[in-house]
């Protein structure tokens, strides 16, 4: 059957035009500034995200538009070594080095086990706070995401 004028095809309901809505919207909110502690302020730097808006659900509320950003690891380092996201937001480090490392949290919150050159690691942050890593094996590499409610 030939869809009538003014459907959309893969739109099943209703519901489905409100998340489309929904994610059209979201997707070109502008978020706010987020304050970094000033020991962090030096390791901090903007990032663009790497992915287009995507939806997430939070545990309460509505939907809402969540960002991929990006930390690469090269040189024995995570650059940028900080980052401000906001809850729902996505971090995917991707080991662009010649050794093997790990992104480990401070707090046993996440762990990417051992990544060799190529491989990627992608962690949701669904809490705000100061969320403090380190490469298991380099001990001297550590980073931190500083993640803001929305």
């Amino acid at each position: 059957m030939k869809p009538s004028r003014g459907t959309m095809t893969g739109v099943a309901s209703p519901l489905g035009w409100l998340a489309v809505i929904a994610f059209i919207n979201l997707g070109e909110a502008v978020r706010g500034p987020n304050v970094v502690p000033a020991h962090l302020a030096s390791k901090v730097e903007a990032v663009a995200p790497v992915a287009s808006p995507a939806m997430a659900t939070p545990s309460i509320g509505t939907p809402v538009a969540s960002e991929t950003f990006s930390i690469d690891i090269r040189n024995d380092d995570y650059e940028p070594g900080g980052l401000r996201v906001s809850v729902g937001d996505r971090v995917r480090w991707v080991n662009r080095d010649g050794v093997t490392h790990t992104v480990s949290a401070n707090d046993g919150s996440f762990d990417s086990g051992p990544m060799h050159r190529g491989e990627a690691f992608t962690h949701t942050f669904v809490e705000p706070g100061t969320f403090r890593y380190s490469c298991d094996l380099h001990l001297e590499m550590s980073g931190a995401v500083v993640v803001s409610g929305r």
